[in-house]
């Protein structure tokens, strides 16, 4: 009797897991019907409110190094810039300041400003200074030690360039548009001040004040 007993129990209670486990199965397969729970990861794209940052922006390799070199030729006043570049900035514009007017022709003297504006991080003053200087052409570079290794060294920074591919042309060179020293040259630096019309006007008129004394000090000798 016991022993019955034991079997009509076991048996109820192996019933009633079998009951809660259909049960929990109906229960997850009546959530999963409707969309109420999931245990299945999300596939959906992603929030179309979230951007991937942008990359950083790519940093110069080529930045401006003082220049070096063998100055030993003949431009003796673009070498005196050239050096003063070694020192710094001011001092080279100092020297430029100095000693344009004997530069071998406008373009040097725009190059060599090209330089002192990467040197004092104007990138874009001087790619405008070296537009300007380019209207001269590059010829002539070879020759003239001093403006080669700075032109080698401007392209390298303005194109990203090593400024030893860097090219310096043969030929001949661009030359100032007068060669009568009694006119002083324009500086190319300043295309809105013409330096050279404004003295040779000044000169004239001061020659024609020396005249019309002139003529007035021989009537009074006549009259006289």
């Amino acid at each position: 009797m016991k022993a019955r007993v034991i079997l009509v129990t076991t048996a109820a209670m192996i019933s009633a897991l079998l009951g809660a486990c259909s049960g929990g199965d109906e229960q997850s397969e009546e959530d999963s019907s409707d969309g109420t729970t999931s245990s299945t990861p999300s596939s959906s794209s992603p929030d179309d409110s979230t951007t991937t940052p942008p990359p950083p922006p790519i940093e110069d390799v080529y930045t401006w190094r003082p220049p070096d070199g063998d100055l030993s030729p003949n431009d003796e006043l673009e070498r005196g810039v050239h050096n003063a570049l070694r020192i710094g900035c001011d001092r080279a514009q100092q020297q430029l300041d100095r000693l344009w007017e004997g530069f071998q022709s406008p373009r040097s003297v725009l190059l060599f400003q090209a330089a002192i504006e990467l040197c004092r991080g104007d990138v874009e003053a001087a790619r405008d200074l070296f537009g300007q200087a380019s209207a001269f052409s590059w010829e002539g570079l070879a020759t003239a030690v001093p403006e080669c290794v700075i032109y080698q060294r401007v392209v390298s920074v303005l194109s990203q360039v090593p400024h030893e591919s860097v090219t310096c042309l043969g030929g001949s060179g661009p030359t100032w548009p007068s060669s009568d020293e009694d006119v002083p040259r324009d500086d190319p630096r300043t295309p809105e001040l013409d330096e050279s019309v404004t003295t040779t006007t000044s000169a004239s008129t001061s020659t024609t004040t020396s005249t019309t004394t002139s003529t007035t000090t021989s009537t009074s000798t006549a009259d006289g």
